[in-house]
């Protein structure tokens, strides 16, 4: 289960070239990002931002859970809620070139409620502007919905993945070992990266996660082409 207690300092940090993420909060999973992704996407087609003032959007439980695309039931809905709230209790800061800039929070929002838990329940959630400014015009490579719905796991966070990256490029497999959060060893990670690659290369043509081709990560440098990518072949490499 992931923890709902925030974490005393940096959840995580990383760094990558000249950029560097700094995370403080709760422990979150695939769950919450796929949450996240629809929070998001309550806003596609009309602005976070209104003159500098964050919008807000207002629908039930259940319809969010519609956007979410997932049965309702009381469990969820509980799911739902406690995501939310550490959504909410998540702040980063990301500096790029020694220039920080503070993420407060993820996601604000609030529920109406009786007191039990009904889908007619009614959440207001609202993009903070901080979040809104990462998400400038022509910034931000766009994960399709396709990626977040991938599956669990590995195969999961390596679909979201690479589906934000513009173009394929070289990367060294213990790092992406270490962007990964796997708790296990290299040699479990290589083996779990494997089969979700080959898991990812078998799905549909017309699916905006499928690896161009088959790929392993049986040497030092992955390198990982999606089929949306206009570069091809799918290919690993040692460096």
């Amino acid at each position: 289960m992931l923890s709902q207690t925030t974490q005393p300092g940096p959840l995580f940090s990383v760094g990558y070239g000249d950029a560097h993420i700094e995370a403080s909060g709760p422990w979150m999973g695939a769950f919450d990002r796929r949450v996240f992704a629809a929070c998001l996407e309550l806003f596609r087609d009309d602005p976070l931002l209104t003159n500098g003032k964050s919008n807000e959007k207002q629908l039930t439980v259940y319809a969010f859970m519609q956007v979410l695309r997932v049965g309702y039931g009381v469990d969820m809905h509980q799911a739902v809620l406690t995501s939310l709230a550490r959504l909410k209790s998540s702040s980063v800061i990301v500096t790029v070139k020694d220039t920080p800039y503070y993420v407060p929070t993820l996601v604000n929002s609030t529920v109406r409620t009786t007191g039990r838990l009904l889908g007619k329940d009614v959440l207001s959630v609202a993009i903070p502007e901080q979040v809104a400014n990462l998400y400038g015009r022509a910034l931000w490579s766009a994960v399709p919905r396709a990626a977040l719905d991938a599956g669990k796991g590995i195969k999961s966070w390596l679909a979201s993945f690479y589906s934000s990256h513009a173009k394929p490029y070289p990367i060294a497999l213990n790092r992406l070992h270490e962007l990964s959060g796997f708790k296990g060893a290299l040699a479990d990670f290589r083996i779990k990266l494997n089969k979700a690659i080959d898991a990812l290369a078998e799905l549909p043509e017309e699916d905006a996660a499928r690896i161009a081709g088959n790929a392993g990560a049986d040497v030092n440098t992955v390198e990982v082409h999606l089929a949306n990518w206009a570069t091809w072949p799918t290919a690993i490499s040692n460096s």
